[in-house]
């Protein structure tokens, strides 16, 4: 999967951001936790998780368990170890799994493995969410357009086509598009963030300065983000009735 080639040199850059700048991704973060809606009780898996820890915006008693597919961002950010086709948890036993903004590396294959892995590990009426960049969005073109300029950035990204595979994997699907800021302390804080997370090492400030303005319309300390959810609920088993 190409997630795991970007991250082998990506994953410091993207962890520095994180932890430098906590405070930019709590609009998403927050957003992410209310998309997986789990109540005091439920296990609820982020795959992968490193750098994307939702667990604050959780409820009170909510079992948080992240998992990271990519050795060396796992390491960096010392989230346990597993892989999109197996997930260290027993059959029926989780209540929800979170992917957030990382499938669009995955092919419709790879993606199917996943689908299939994730309807393993839950229960009846459990759900996989999957929050990621839509189809056409800005967000698609600043990743595709202008990153990609730069680090060859060529993700696959979503529009609600993508159900069809989702429902071949036994779900039903509901989408949502939400969308919310990035806000920095200023624009320096804005440009060192950008560059770290989208891998932007060869771009000048002024290069991220003006992507981000034309791409994104930010303004000189915020600018919006977009996601599309995806939120897929296994199918609970059908119950005969006999007559005795």
């Amino acid at each position: 999967m190409d997630y795991d080639k970007v991250f082998d040199k990506r994953a410091g850059d993207y962890n520095y951001a994180v932890t430098t700048y906590p405070y930019v991704l709590m609009n998403e973060l927050s957003v992410a936790a209310s998309m997986v809606d789990a109540e005091a009780g439920a296990i609820v898996l982020n795959i992968p998780g490193a750098c994307v820890d939702i667990s604050p915006y959780l409820s009170e008693g909510v079992i948080y368990k992240p998992y990271e597919t990519n050795k060396v961002f796992a390491a960096a950010a010392s989230v346990p170890l597993a892989s999109w086709d197996s997930v260290p948890e027993a059959d029926c036993s989780v209540d929800r799994v979170l992917s957030l903004a990382s499938l669009h590396h995955a092919t419709d294959a790879e993606r199917s493995v996943f689908y299939a892995e994730a309807a393993r590990v839950l229960k009846p009426g459990g759900q996989l969410v999957i929050g990621d960049v839509l189809e056409g969005s800005r967000q698609d073109r600043w990743l595709n357009g202008f990153v990609a300029g730069f680090n060859g950035h060529d993700g696959k990204f979503w529009s609600l086509s993508d159900v069809a595979l989702l429902e071949a994997a036994g779900f039903t699907v509901t989408t949502a598009l939400k969308t919310y800021m990035w806000n920095f302390t200023d624009g320096a804080a804005m440009v060192d963030f950008t560059r770290h997370l989208f891998g932007l090492r060869a771009a000048s400030d002024w290069e991220i300065q003006g992507g981000l303005r034309t791409y994104l319309g930010a303004s000189d300390t915020s600018f919006e983000w977009s996601l599309l959810y995806f939120t897929a609920t296994k199918a609970s088993p059908k119950v005969s009735f006999t007559e005795g």
